[in-house]
């Protein structure tokens, strides 16, 4: 068959016999070598100009090209497989509309990231501009949960295989007592010491100063119960208050209207608060008046909140 474009040439050297029908074989006359020269270099000059496609090309070292002069790398179809335009975007089955565009008509996958093969970990990286850092990841991890990172390291969403959503950072905690509070001053208001943290998650919780400070501005979600002792009714009221840096929250009970002392008596609240960054909440109560008697059970007595939105 003659060799009419560079794709037909045999990696055989003794089946190169032509260059498009002119003799190259044993003892053939000087005349074709000048000739099979100049049609061989134009076959070159045809893949220089994209009119001849290669079926392969392998590259172990550095490559350097120079401009397309068509926008499209052919798949030996009809259409373009990848079109790279003049401003540097890519599309694949599209001409792009963007850095990278890919599409399929068939609805079919369009995009697939493997996990690599020592613990079949997929991760997505997004990096800044100017150097390397890592700004946030999307993973797949080997028990095939679905991990949205901040960084490179702070799972920030994680979604399982059965659906299940959960935010390992999101500000949340519930505290208590670390003990049995006697004997509650009057007249002041007194921070309950909610000195035992049962869950702290993203350690926003002060178990010293007893006070809980916003990571972020957000709408954040308050509840407590207050459990009293050896109530004095001739206090004129107690109060109880959600002190935050915008308002507080309070509930107030005129306790002067009891015959004799309340062994027991019970607060709730549970309040939406709008927070910004920096801004704190802790929990107070208030006696008016009266002696002090009064005690708070530590067993009885939670304190615990969390950001909502």
């Amino acid at each position: 068959m003659a060799k009419a474009n560079i794709t037909q040439y045999s990696s055989t050297p003794s089946s190169n016999t032509d260059i498009n029908n002119i003799n190259i074989d044993e003892n053939c006359p000087a005349s074709g070598l000048n000739n099979a020269i100049r049609e061989l270099m134009a076959h070159l000059k045809n893949v220089d100009t994209g009119s001849q496609a290669l079926t392969a090309l392998s590259v172990t070292g550095a490559l350097s090209c120079g401009a397309f002069t068509s926008n499209g790398i052919d798949d030996n179809a009809d259409a373009n497989a990848i079109t790279i335009d003049s401003s540097e975007n890519v599309g694949i089955g599209t001409s792009p509309n963007a850095k990278l565009d890919i599409k399929d008509d068939s609805n079919s996958t369009q995009f697939i990231l493997r996990g690599r093969s020592s613990d079949n970990f997929g991760i997505l990286d997004f990096r800044n501009n100017a150097g390397d850092t890592v700004k946030g990841q999307v993973k797949s991890d080997a028990s095939s949960n679905l991990i949205l990172r901040a960084g490179s390291t702070n799972d920030a969403l994680k979604i399982d295989t059965n659906g299940h959503i959960t935010k390992p950072l999101q500000p949340a905690f519930l505290v208590r007592p670390t003990s049995f509070i006697t004997n509650m001053a009057v007249g002041s208001e007194v921070t309950i010491a909610m000195g035992t943290e049962i869950f702290d998650q993203n350690s926003d919780y002060n178990n010293t100063t007893f006070t809980f400070t916003a990571p972020v501005t957000g709408k954040y979600r308050f509840d407590y119960a207050i459990r009293l002792q050896d109530v004095d009714t001739a206090s004129s009221y107690y109060l109880s208050r959600l002190n935050t840096s915008n308002r507080n929250y309070d509930i107030i009970v005129d306790t002067d209207e009891y015959n004799s002392d309340l062994e027991y008596l019970a607060f709730s609240n549970s309040v939406l608060a709008d927070m910004d960054a920096g801004d704190t909440a802790k929990l107070k109560i208030y006696q008016d008046q009266g002696v002090a008697q009064t005690d708070i059970n530590e067993n009885n007595t939670r304190f615990s909140g969390n950001l909502e939105c």
